[in-house]
């Protein structure tokens, strides 16, 4: 058996973004996305909006409404989103680079972690006009790092999804069924790299119901997961297989103001558990230096346990005047705990340590629309504020402060009855510890994008480039470059 610490991937000092929420990060995929800071579905906002300098609460749009179907993200809500048929597929294509300075000796070196991330996503859904809905869809993901010295991992793998919506009366009742899989290779020479392949298994049922003057929703997810890893010496004289149990239960409640009026309003509530561990099944080789010898030996050892839980409250509104200018306003608190407890014997995917999480946002913006809507304008600010308390494997305690605060403008401009054109600017500040030095960025965004919907037609084309340049704020500190090129097609009919 092996008692050295396995080396494990490096992680990016970025906070999470303020679309996702507290969920539990189940699938070996979502939880090192979770890990690097990034979504596993970039695109997931709408890529209209993302070219619009990645606007988020102002400007209307038919995939991010304050309804049950979009904020609510509720699938008791898919039927009443749309009419008929609807095939939609999107591809992004993202890319981060950063690159900090340190000093060794007498020399400086240069540090450098690439970060690729690919979404493709493709859903048919069809709706019969009187409260029926069914449908699937297909997605990929991939996300893969690199450092100066080359490829170091890669995760992807797809994720399969049937739903079904019906409305009886004013009751409508969902059902969802999803399966994952993801696989991660690694291309460390290092021995104790573990590799990681995950299944998932879940199933999600909703509801919602008319309730005075809201509508109310609720949603409950079940998770069976699996992620099974392995670490081999190159030779093939050794290896341990794991495996990694994460049973997650999700639930979700929501209340909305009927869409039709000036004020449009949506809260949600989310909560989440998760109860894990991990079982070794070692083995055992002459051949390798570190093992002791072959007698009293135990093949199967527990590694780790984990705990993980988090609510998240979040409340979205939008107010039209009455003429061309609207408001929109943002609020969420979200809060997250994790706990994960190591055996004494062997080192496994996660290592002992505590989190305790408090996360506050706070966002909000002004658009208009000008020339019978031909331009449509509009500016917002977020701001995202974290407090991190952490006990890690030695249980020294730490507090870290983070906060992310941006402001963008955008427009939209029909060039052309048929054509669009939309850009957009960012202006950011992220400090991932407030009270640490080196970690303060400023930096900014640029996005331009298009969009064709020809006269008379059922579909839309939208395409969408983004770059992103973040500079230290002091000498020594990281440097981020990045872009992300997007594609999404929909045909209606």
């Amino acid at each position: 058996m092996r008692v050295s610490i396995r080396s494990y991937l490096a992680v990016l000092p970025l906070a999470l973004l303020a679309t996702l929420a507290p969920d539990a990060s189940a699938q070996y995929l979502e939880y090192r996305a979770d890990e690097l800071g990034v979504p596993v579905d970039p695109a997931a906002r709408g890529i209209r909006l993302l070219a619009m300098g990645g606007m988020r609460f102002t400007i209307p749009d038919e995939n991010n409404e304050i309804t049950l179907s979009d904020f609510g993200q509720n699938i008791a809500g898919i039927a009443s989103d749309k009419d008929g048929w609807s095939v939609e597929s999107w591809f992004s294509r993202s890319r981060t680079v950063d690159e900090s300075s340190r000093l060794v000796g007498d020399e400086t070196l240069r540090d450098r972690l690439a970060l690729t991330s690919e979404v493709m996503n493709n859903r048919v859904i069809y709706r019969n006009g009187s409260g029926r809905a069914v449908g699937s869809s297909f997605q990929w993901v991939a996300h893969s790092t690199s450092d100066r010295y080359g490829d170091r991992s890669k995760i992807r793998g797809p994720l399969l999804q049937a739903f079904w919506n019906e409305s009886i009366g004013d009751l409508a009742l969902g059902l969802s069924l999803q399966r994952w899989t993801d696989r991660q290779s690694l291309v460390s020479p290092d021995v104790f790299s573990i590799q990681h392949r995950s299944d998932v298994f879940g199933w999600t049922v909703a509801g919602s119901y008319p309730v005075a003057f809201l509508e109310l929703g609720a949603q409950a997810t079940i998770e069976r997961v699996t992620i099974e890893g392995s670490s081999r010496d190159a030779s093939g004289f050794h290896q341990d297989d794991l495996e990694w149990l994460r049973p997650t239960k999700k639930f979700r409640f929501s209340a909305f103001l009927p869409n039709g009026g000036d004020l449009e309003l949506g809260v949600n509530l989310s909560t989440f558990t998760l109860d894990g561990a991990e079982e070794a099944n070692i083995s055992w080789s002459r051949q390798f230096p570190g093992n002791p010898g072959g007698f009293q030996f135990d093949r199967k050892v527990p590694t780790f346990e984990e705990e993980e839980s988090g609510t998240r409250i979040e409340a979205r509104a939008l107010y039209w005047l009455g003429w061309a200018p609207r408001v929109s306003g943002f609020v969420a608190h979200e809060s997250r705990s994790s706990d994960v407890t190591e055996s004494p014997n062997f080192i496994g995917s996660r290592r002992q340590g505590s989190l305790d999480r408090s996360r506050n946002e706070i966002g909000g913006g002004l658009g208009t629309s000008l020339f019978d809507e031909e331009l449509t304008l509009a500016v917002e600010g977020m701001g995202i504020f974290t407090t991190d308390d952490t006990v890690d494997l030695y249980g020294a305690k730490a507090q870290t402060k983070a906060r992310d605060v941006s402001g963008r403008v955008g427009f939209e401009w029909f060039t052309r009855p048929d054509f669009i054109l939309r850009g957009g600017y960012e202006r950011l500040l992220l400090d991932s510890d407030v009270d640490g030095p080196f970690t303060l960025q400023t930096g900014q965004a640029a996005s331009v994008g298009f969009g064709w919907v020809p006269k008379g037609a059922t579909y839309v084309l939208d395409g969408l480039f983004r770059y992103v340049d973040r500079t230290p704020d002091e000498t020594g500190g990281e440097e981020r470059d990045g872009f992300e090129l997007a594609v999404y097609g929909r045909l209606l009919f």
